[in-house]
């Protein structure tokens, strides 16, 4: 026979278990109406003919401006409001649907920042006494006082760029955890007014290569060496990571940010600034335009803080000067890879040239490698004569 007690906490679980089973009810019925309420408005937009879904706006994009308001703003705008700003950052919902998708369906509007702006850091304390990788993490290294110069430098530089064009701009920032980087960042972001910066995100996945924790510089050497006979992309450190390995992490990086971009999360009149180091610097840019391993071992990093821009262009024949105005106009189809509508400036592509590189083709790795390109086998197979000397059944 079950006790006092016993018999209470069953009575206790079976009031928690009746109290469950009505809020189920209740949240189950009020999904059931929303969907319902979605469904009747796509129906109305399709036998209408409207090209927009904009009569209920917020039964669209609910889910997407109740997390804006509880979630961090990263990326939201920062400062007095500005003409720019006035967009949001999160995809608005359009009738007209690209290729593919059901016509009258809510789809996301694809919206490319003008610019990407890809910065080294400034010099750092690493760059000039590399003892102190023996006795400071590497994510705790300082600039030193003229990386601090080359950063506001470069800021400079970032903003007589954005100034030039003569219309509202704004800049979202992607920076490494790495102390250098931040201390970059921060640096180039003083030199706009605040209302121009749209926001900052912390990004991991743009830090330094591994090179192993705390180094020996006798054994470090030796490694170095032993990776030039090795190849520098895939040689990996002890306890640290290969060229390959950064390129692995880069890509879903690559990815999230294509993601936004085609999610129209970025204004018109946005552009990007990554803050990054050397070698993480050369695999993203191998990584975006589909360099080949030789090519991205062929490529220098670029001197501290010297911003390398990739600029929005165009599809075939379409007209540059109005694609970089206007970002709709890049692509009119919407059918070309977002990747494929960048291209790097010739004074970005002259500081990635090493001896083996010409500006021919410097300017050939500027630009997305088509694998159906009339190039795409003679970049990839090289000059190595591997083809002619392989023998297949």
């Amino acid at each position: 026979m079950a006790t006092v007690p016993t018999l209470a906490l069953l009575q206790a679980a079976l009031a928690d278990a009746a109290a469950a089973a009505d809020t189920a009810r209740v949240a189950a019925s009020a999904a059931d109406a929303a969907a319902a309420r979605v469904a009747e408005l796509l129906e109305q937009a399709a036998l209408s003919g409207t090209a927009s879904l904009t009569h209920e706006p917020r039964l669209l994009d609910q889910t997407a401006r109740e997390r804006s308001a509880t979630a961090p703003t990263e990326l939201a705008p920062a400062g007095p409001a500005s003409e720019v700003a006035e967009e949001p950052f999160f995809w608005d919902a359009v009738g007209v649907a690209p290729p593919g998708r059901p016509s009258g369906s809510p789809v996301p509007r694809r919206r490319l920042p003008r610019r990407i702006f890809i910065l080294r850091h400034g010099e750092s304390q690493g760059n000039v006494d590399e003892s102190m990788y023996c006795r400071v993490p590497d994510p705790e290294i300082a600039l030193t006082q003229l990386g601090q110069r080359q950063a506001e430098a470069a800021g400079k530089v970032v903003k007589a760029i954005c100034d030039a064009d003569g219309t509202p701009y704004r800049l979202a920032f992607y920076i490494s955890p790495y102390r250098r980087s931040k201390q970059t960042a921060s640096a180039v972001a003083a030199q706009f007014d605040p209302a121009a910066i749209a926001g900052v995100r912390e990004e991991p996945q743009l830090r330094e290569q591994d090179f192993g924790n705390f180094q020996d510089l006798d054994l470090k050497e030796r490694e170095k060496e032993e990776r030039a006979k090795y190849g520098r992309f895939f040689y990996r450190f002890p306890n640290g990571e290969s060229g390959a390995d950064v390129y692995d992490r880069l890509t879903v990086f690559e990815d999230h940010l294509v993601r936004d971009i085609d999610a129209g999360v970025f204004p018109e009149g946005t552009s990007i600034v990554l803050v990054t180091h050397g070698l993480a610097l050369r695999v993203l840019l191998a990584r975006w335009f589909h360099w080949t391993v030789a090519e991205y071992e062929a490529a220098y990093n670029p001197p501290n803080c010297q911003p390398l821009v990739m600029e929005r262009a165009p599809v075939g024949d379409e007209d540059g000067a109005l694609c970089l105005a206007d970002g709709g106009a890049c692509d009119p189809a919407g059918q070309a890879p977002t990747k494929d509508l960048y291209r790097l400036t010739d004074a970005s592509l002259a500081l990635l040239g090493g001896p083996g590189l010409g500006m021919e083709e410097l300017r050939a790795m500027g630009s997305m490698l088509k694998p159906d390109s009339e190039a795409a086998w003679r970049r990839t197979l090289g000059e190595s004569g591997d083809v002619a000397e392989c023998v297949l059944p």
